[in-house]
């Protein structure tokens, strides 16, 4: 099967591109001049339902294949996104501006995390365990759960989706993508790619639509078992909270407040470079951004120095352009966000090192550009302190001593992603045990990631891990066999 570029795009549902049960549609704009790209489906319950359908229908027929044979989608689908890595990522920078050079980029990771998860497969391991009684062979094996949910995101959305539908099929799931209302082509190109590997009809399905239909209906229909979602904090407790009764195992990847830690001893012209790529790659729209910089005094001057004048560097334009290392905001609304935290900040006694201003010159016009900014003497009572940023701007802290630092740090809600930086490992490894975030970079940003390592975080970040083995851990349920070869005993039985 095939589907070629087109201005009307359609989801797939059991294998069939199809239109909106109701013939609805809804307009895909632009990030980078804010006009409209192409007109998507906008998917009803109705719409859903099918999908959920034809997901469970499909579910047996994968289920019953080797891990090997699911493996081999996987590795087919990854040489296809590799091939297209030209046209995929042309879409995601019109779609929501990310930089064509880190959309490229992003889908090299895309491709490692597909042949990673293809390769658990020789890995999706059982258990003989010891019996206490004689003739008892124990064993545990691993079944899939079955329908999978994936709600992805709009900020990485070929990276993020991957984790949910790469994981899902390796381990005998069938899925029902929905992908964000603002890069739903990346969605339907996924359906189209993993569809093209060989998948049975509704092995995987793409439904678009709003958030509060679709993928309310993904959440609430009981004929989905794994509900797995990448996005905001809030969306997060609304499934926690529609799910409560129904007994579905819930992956949550949400909200992130990175501290990078920079130590007395630390290596401050590596520390400035690292800062510089994990602030504002992808215009800082990223869980795993740097949001907080928090520095010993001893390094404070010479980093933030350094850090300024290497931001005033970045190049800020067309996303298409290969040059462009700052495109725009995904919308007005993330646009309007950022500009409240700054001000906010501003207001509260911050001090404004750099930007701090829409991009208006020499940027396509009706975008959503703004200027890398960098705000020091930040308090924790300032809303850049607490909140995500998702943009293009940091907070700077100038701290006493490592106490402190891990005081601030820990002082969120959040505990996604975290960095350390110091020459001291003893030192490192004891910050790291005292930080409360799900991973702890040690000379590295929190923008570090691999495709086989436990992503995810503790306290409002989610629930969950996405990467390698510890996906399979969510995505498969446990079930225990015993084979009795030695007739039994029974405290009640008349037969002896």
């Amino acid at each position: 099967m095939s589907f070629q570029h087109s201005d009307r795009w359609k989801m797939l549902i059991g294998g069939k591109w199809v239109e909106a049960e109701n013939g609805e549609v809804f307009e895909d704009i632009s990030s980078i001049d804010g006009r409209p790209l192409w007109t998507v489906p906008k998917g009803t319950r109705g719409d859903a339902k099918r999908a959920i359908e034809a997901a469970t229908e499909a579910k047996k027929v994968l289920a019953d294949m080797t891990p090997m044979e699911r493996a081999r989608f996987l590795y087919k689908a990854a040489d296809e996104i590799e091939a297209r890595t030209d046209e995929l990522a042309e879409i995601v920078t019109k779609e929501m501006g990310k930089p064509i050079t880190q959309a490229k980029h992003d889908l090299g990771r895309t491709v490692a995390i597909c042949r990673s998860f293809a390769e658990e497969s020789r890995r999706i391991l059982g258990e003989v365990l010891p019996s206490e009684n004689k003739g008892v062979w124990s064993l545990v094996i691993r079944i899939p759960r079955g329908v999978v949910a994936a709600i992805a995101p709009w900020n990485y959305p070929y990276l993020l989706s991957v984790n949910k539908v790469a994981a899902a099929i390796i381990t005998g799931n069938t899925v029902v993508l929905k992908p964000s209302s603002d890069t739903p082509i990346t969605g339907i190109k996924f359906g189209e790619i993993f569809t093209e590997s060989g998948l049975p009809a509704g092995a995987i399905n793409v439904v678009t639509g709003p958030g509060p239909v679709v993928g309310d209906e993904l959440v609430r229909n009981p004929g989905t078992n794994v509900i797995s979602h990448t996005g905001e904090c809030a969306t997060g407790k609304e499934i926690v909270e529609k799910t409560g009764r129904l007994f579905k195992k819930i992956c949550l990847e949400l909200g992130g407040k990175a501290p990078f830690m920079v130590l007395k001893d630390g290596d401050v012209d590596q520390a400035v470079r690292s800062a510089l790529w994990a602030t504002f790659a992808g215009v800082g729209q990223a869980c795993i951004a740097v949001d907080r910089i928090l520095l010993a005094e001893e390094v404070a001057d010479e980093f933030i120095q350094k850090f300024v004048e290497a931001a005033s560097t970045l190049v800020i334009g067309n996303p298409l352009q290969p040059e462009t290392q700052i495109g725009p905001l995904v919308n007005k609304r993330q646009r309007d966000h950022v500009e409240r935290l700054v001000e906010d900040a501003l207001d509260k006694g911050a001090q404004l090192k750099l930007g701090g201003n829409r991009v208006t010159e020499n940027v396509p016009q009706g975008g959503f550009y703004y200027q890398p900014t960098i705000l020091t003497d930040a308090t924790q009572e300032m809303r850049i302190m607490q909140d995500e940023i998702f943009g293009p701007a940091v907070a700077i802290v100038v701290c006493k001593d490592v106490d402190e630092m891990v005081d601030i740090a820990n002082n969120v809600k959040y505990g996604l992603g975290s960095s350390v930086w110091t020459k001291d490992l003893n030192v490192a490894l004891d910050v790291a045990k005292r930080l409360e975030f799900g991973a702890v970079r040690i000379n590295e940003s929190p923008f570090y990631d691999e495709p086989h390592g436990p992503h995810g975080g503790i306290k409002e970040s989610g629930m969950g891990r996405e990467g390698g083995r510890y996906s399979i851990e969510d995505y498969m349920d446990y079930k225990w066999i015993t084979i009795h070869t030695i007739p039994r005993k029974y405290p009640f039985d008349p037969g002896h």
